[in-house]
């Protein structure tokens, strides 16, 4: 997205703020802000600027490590089961 603007200044999103968020101004990470009761915003300098936004859950990397570590266990646990063999 590109704006321009002569002023410092803000741009808002209508997007609700959450620590997940990471925003780029031309290239460069720029901290993210809770403005207007919740939302998401950016503060910029005047000129034009080229914005990215990205978003990446907060504990995705520890809710996969508890995933693989929970599948690790079942699948251990699976190839130690006592094997039950029918008798004819």
């Amino acid at each position: 997205m590109l704006l321009p603007s002569d002023q410092q200044g803000s741009v808002v999103f209508q997007t609700p703020f959450d620590s997940g968020w990471h925003a780029f101004s031309d290239g460069r990470a720029t901290p993210t802000l809770r403005v207007d009761a919740g939302l998401l915003g950016i503060a910029l300098k005047g000129g034009e600027h080229r914005i990215e936004l990205r978003y990446r859950p907060p504990l995705l990397y520890a809710g996969a490590a508890v995933t693989i570590l929970s599948c690790s266990v079942l699948f251990l646990s699976l190839r130690r089961w006592p094997r039950i063999r029918l008798l004819n």
